[in-house]
């Protein structure tokens, strides 16, 4: 305490006076501080006026009983810093680069129009002929020279930003050609290019109606449809979810697996549960088991049943390594089937094995995001 003694037992109290060039504004602080003690100054006035201040909130805290209402000091003195802070953050952006405006003035519409028609030119077009090429191939040391790939702290022209389009444009490989072939895909649908155009320039957030409620109606007469192609009884009524890729979407499934066969682990985890088992086929997509590995269930627990001579799961295999799995005393979770495998596009006995996981009663998964 600064005080010679606390403020309960006396009212004069001794402060520590800042040197006389101090400014008369602090001096009065400490005058109020007496106030405090007194005759009943208001303490959130003080603690305003200290706000204001130059004076360590310390000083005068040290000052008054712990449960004063100058603790409100330090959030007024935070308040006012980042505010000073942030007006001053605001004036060096301004200066330093022109911002594009949240409303898109006529400068900014012209440049997407010609953004807009490079795309549809060079890229889904002209870019696609048989007389082009797939790619204009580089090393990546010679793309570093032809391109600028380092970060700046200014805005670029809307020049030199087309120019940068156009470059990307040509030295990138054109997936839409009639000679790729190297991956899953090919090819460029219009309408799709529409709709993801729509998408971006809407920006919907799909998780509640009020943000998104066209694409939720959307999205809920999709997920329907789907339920009603792979059977779901009463006209595809259900749940479903959209995932931002087959990978994901295997992880998805191993943890309906494991809440179906333990709800708890919702809560505990995997902690004082059986081994868990996963099955899935030798050829099945590698995030099966990388996903559970990611999920804790680990790689040795992701049984790798033989495939025959066509790439589809042996069904016999399957159900031998199921039945060492419970005389082992471990849980068999879950056969992850594959409509469509990596290389060969094999489809697996998907009834058999349905028949497997009901005797069983495993969770049936089936991977189709190559032939599904």
């Amino acid at each position: 305490m600064l005080a010679s003694e606390s403020l309960n037992g006396h009212r004069h109290h001794h402060h520590p006076r800042q040197h006389q060039d101090s400014n008369e504004y602090n001096e009065s602080i400490f005058k109020k501080v007496d106030q405090v003690a007194s005759d009943g100054y208001g303490e959130k006035k003080l603690a305003h006026d200290v706000a204001l201040s130059n004076v360590d909130v310390n000083v005068i805290a040290n000052s008054l009983n712990s449960g004063s209402k100058l603790t409100e000091v330090y959030a007024d003195k935070q308040f006012l810093f980042e505010e000073n802070a942030m007006s001053s953050k605001k004036e060096e952006i301004k200066k330093k680069s022109k911002l594009i405006p949240s409303h898109p003035n006529e400068d900014v519409k012209g440049f997407l129009h010609e953004c807009i028609e490079e795309i549809i030119n060079s890229a889904v077009y002209s870019g696609t002929k048989r007389s082009s090429r797939v790619v204009e191939w580089h090393s990546p040391e010679e793309l570093r020279s032809l391109f600028d790939f380092k970060l700046k702290h200014h805005a670029e022209s809307h020049d030199n930003l087309l120019k940068l389009l156009k470059k990307t444009i040509d030295y990138s490989v054109k997936t839409g050609h009639p000679y790729f072939i190297n991956q899953l895909y090919s090819g460029v649908d219009p309408y799709a290019l529409i709709g993801q155009w729509l998408t971006d320039a809407l920006n919907p957030s799909v998780y509640t109606y009020e943000v998104a409620p066209v694409f939720t109606i959307m999205e809920e007469e999709i997920l329907s449809e789907m339920r009603r192609i792979v059977g779901f009884p009463n006209d595809g009524y259900g749940d479903g979810i959209f995932c931002p890729g087959g990978s994901i979407a295997n992880g998805y499934a191993i943890s309906c697996a494991r809440y179906y066969k333990f709800p708890d682990s919702k809560k505990n985890g995997l902690f004082g549960a059986k081994r868990q088992i996963i099955f899935t086929s030798e050829d099945s997509h590698y995030s099966v088991e990388k996903l559970a590995m990611f999920m804790g269930f680990g790689s040795e627990n992701v049984c790798k049943i033989r495939t025959d001579k066509c790439g589809k799961i042996n069904v016999e295999d399957l159900m031998e390594n199921i039945e060492t799995c419970i005389s082992a005393d471990c849980e068999p979770l879950m056969v992850s089937a594959t409509a469509g495998t990596t290389v060969l596009g094999a489809f697996d006995n998907l009834e058999k094995i349905a028949d497997l996981c009901n005797k069983y009663n495993m969770w049936m998964h089936v991977d189709a995001a190559w032939g599904g």
